[in-house]
């Protein structure tokens, strides 16, 4: 194994944030599919954060009706 692959194995490159998200967001997907037994939705990772309904509630509340 070379030197340099083997460092870079233990100090990989900084990811850049969009992909940090998107391995934030497939880790809470396997962790809430793990724990919802019974609920398909939830083990098909179609779940709501409490920060989109937050998100959700002030895109209503700035909406003029």
């Amino acid at each position: 194994m070379n030197i340099f692959r083997y460092f870079e194995s233990l100090f990989p490159p900084p990811q850049s944030q969009a992909s940090a998200d998107k391995r934030q967001a497939q880790f809470r997907q396997k962790l809430v599919a793990s724990y919802a037994r019974g609920n398909a939705s939830l083990q098909n990772g179609r779940f709501v954060t409490s920060q989109q309904i937050a998100e959700k509630k002030a895109a209503l509340r700035k909406h003029n009706f």
